[in-house]
């Protein structure tokens, strides 16, 4: 069905008409009734209302059977991700219908998706030089020009199309993403300051609006104007819940962007996930991404609560890791002792861990909840050492390495090996094996002091040395 058909409208229809049209629809077939449906509304609208959009729609509309095949049996392989095939298939429609400009449009956007920058480029250079006032090529042309790596040339391009059309939100986008790459932070928020104006009203095109500015001000670390957004976007919502659905796919083209580097980072994606599971509560990827956000935030608030000693933060940052080689049970096992060497401030902190930190509370819930019993501390002990002691056994040399990587003082590595009824030596290297004299080896002498796993890395980045360098 095409898009006018489905909005029950003329092809001549004005714009007040499609949008009376449109609402009246969504009253009809609400999205929480009737998803699909009103996906298929949303998309129409949103074609036919842009004047642009609707002189592309129409373009094809207006095609012969012949002349719409080739489009079709295109558009077929580009879903299935055969870019070179469907490229193949538009060629051959230019040649043999040399002056339907819409095989240019499409054959652009699949040179974009497949790699193709430089095609892109000349397709729609041509394309802009023919139409000089239509706002899609002119924006296209940016965003070649961007994919490209043609920075300058995409921003000046990107400036043009947002004096022919200041409220196409691509315009907006592609010029921030310009100056974002090119690590112009306050660039960036000159844009969407100029933007502002044009996306201030309830809508779709001002909720995307803001959700840029969200996730652009979380890649630049600016709280508060992601705290704007985020409430704004709650008012939008509010106003129209039916927006929710549609925001879940802008979120999911921008997930890409997710890279959580810092505690705030985590937890300004967590919140917005977290807001979206109320909006949206039967979305099963939407609560698996909200679940793992805040695992991962738990862990960076952990490492930065002073209330809770390094032991635990750093046995939470190795359950992280979901690892079970040597290293990390060997460290796992000596971080476990050292909790129990200390039970009353090691119980206080383990109910902050299970009130405030739930997610990391229960993934080791079987050790920490017999910790936190007194009845079974004597055998819990008992049972850490013997474990430790035959993977220590087992794996001398990790052992070595994990003492030298929690840099503990020597009389502390005395007490373990007389705990684990084992000897490394102190202050020498030693070679473990089954022979009468320990083998000795030339002490290493370090240029520099040691990196501390949890230290601040040396390269300035302002992670900690095992996240970044010592990874």
């Amino acid at each position: 069905m095409d898009h006018y058909a489905r909005l029950n409208i003329e092809s001549d229809a004005a714009k007040i008409d499609i949008k009376r049209a449109y609402f009246k629809l969504v009253k009809q077939y609400p999205p929480e009734s009737y998803p699909e449906e009103f996906k298929a509304y949303r998309k129409a609208y949103e074609v036919l209302y842009d004047n642009d959009t609707r002189a592309e729609y129409d373009r094809t509309y207006q095609l012969l059977p012949i002349e719409k095949s080739f489009l079709d049996e295109a558009n077929k392989y580009i879903q299935m991700g055969d870019f070179e095939y469907a490229i193949d298939i538009l060629k051959e429609a230019k040649r043999k219908i040399p002056q339907k400009v819409i095989y240019d449009e499409l054959l652009g956007e699949v040179y974009l998706l497949s790699g193709h920058t430089g095609n892109a480029v000349k397709i729609y250079q041509e394309l802009a030089l023919q139409e000089p006032s239509n706002t899609i090529y002119q924006r296209r042309l940016g965003d070649a020009y961007r994919e490209r790596g043609f920075t300058k040339k995409a921003i000046a391009q990107y400036e043009h199309s947002i004096e022919l059309a200041p409220e196409h939100i691509g315009n907006w986008l592609g010029l921030g993403e310009c100056y974002l790459n090119g690590w112009e932070s306050e660039q960036v928020w000159s844009v969407f300051e100029r933007g502002m104006p044009y996306f201030s009203e309830y809508g779709p095109d001002s909720l995307k609006f803001h959700l840029a500015i969200l996730f652009f001000s979380i890649r630049t670390q600016k709280e508060g104007s992601y705290t704007n957004a985020l409430e704004w976007m709650k008012h939008c919502l509010h106003q129209d819940s039916a927006l929710a659905k549609e925001l879940l796919e802008d979120i999911d083209r921008w997930d890409g962007s997710r890279a959580i580097e810092t505690r705030w980072t985590a937890e300004a994606f967590y919140r917005l996930y977290q807001f979206l599971l109320e909006l949206v509560p039967d979305n099963e990827n939407l609560a698996k991404s909200c679940e793992e956000l805040q695992l991962i935030w738990e862990v960076f608030a952990i490492d930065e609560d002073e209330r809770l000693q390094l032991q635990i933060a750093a046995l939470t940052d190795n359950l992280d890791h979901n690892c079970d080689c040597p290293n990390c049970e060997i460290e796992r096992g000596i971080l476990e002792l050292e909790i129990l060497g200390n039970l009353p401030n090691s119980r206080k902190e383990l109910r902050i861990l299970k009130a405030e930190y739930p997610k990391q509370y229960e993934k080791h819930k079987v050790f920490y909840s017999q910790v936190l019993d007194p009845r079974k501390e004597q055998r819990l002990l008992d049972q850490t050492i013997r474990k430790l002691s035959r993977l220590v056994k087992k794996n001398p040399l990790e052992y070595e390495e994990v003492l030298e990587e929690l840099n503990m003082p020597p009389d502390m590595i005395r007490l373990l090996n007389e705990m684990l009824g084992v000897d490394t030596g102190i202050g020498d290297i030693y070679e473990m094996g089954e022979w009468d004299e320990p083998v000795i080896t030339q002490p290493f002498i370090r240029e520099s002091p040691k990196i501390g796993r949890n230290d601040p890395c040396p390269c300035g980045s302002g992670k900690k040395y095992k996240k970044c360098c010592g990874a």
